[in-house]
This record gives C-alpha cells, structure tokens and sequence, in this order.
C-alpha cells in the first residue's frame, strides 16, 4: 500500500511579498536607497522598485545578488517568519534595529585635561 501526499504548489505572489517584506526591512536596517540598491545590482531604481512592490517578481540571480550585498542566506531572503518579541523585549531590542545600530556605533573619544 502506499500513500501519495501532495503539497500546494508555492505562490508565486506571495513568495515575492515575502522576499520584498525582508529586502525592505534589509534596506531600512543599512539605510539603502532603491537607487544604491539597483545600482549593486546593477537595475535601475524603477526595477527595484517594481520588485520591491511585488509588480515584478524576483528571480534567482537577484537573491543571489541580494544575499550578497546584505550578507544573509537566500534561505533568509525567502523566510515568512518574523522573529518573536518576547513580553520584555522592546522593538529597539528587535534583531533589526540591533543591526542599525551596531552599524552606526563608533566609540567616542573624550580628552582629559592635565590637570
């Protein structure tokens, strides 16, 4: 006896919400412009911004391109979950507002008079 099991095929519509849901939240985390954007991808800012509203859908060259220029795994480019706040946590603990700041974070520097 054997068991067929068959999955819903993905959809397409969503899958590139979900991509450009996360390459927004990248783009804010860096403060990146589409236009900075497009050019490392070398697209114009109107591409990008089609993609980015799910009007055109990206394909696999761009998430290689993507996973590239943020430094993240296609894998987390294509991930519907968000992380989960703890009841403690506040958004400025979220993972991505710890990036933006670890990125903007220099260490300041005070001179002591001799005294």
């Amino acid at each position: 006896m054997s068991i067929a099991v068959t999955f819903p095929a993905p959809d397409d519509d969503a899958l590139t919400m979900v991509i450009s849901r996360n390459v927004r939240m990248l783009m804010a985390a860096r403060s990146v412009t589409q236009m900075q954007l497009g050019a490392a991808m070398q697209l114009s800012q109107t591409v990008i911004s089609k993609r980015l509203h799910g009007h055109t859908p990206w394909d696999a060259v761009d998430l290689d391109k993507l996973r590239r220029i943020f430094g993240v795994s296609a894998a987390e480019l294509v991930t519907a979950e968000l992380p989960r706040l703890d009841s403690n946590q506040q958004p400025a603990d979220s993972p991505s507002s710890q990036v933006a700041t670890v990125l903007q974070w220099r260490p300041i520097r005070t001179a002591v008079a001799a005294g």
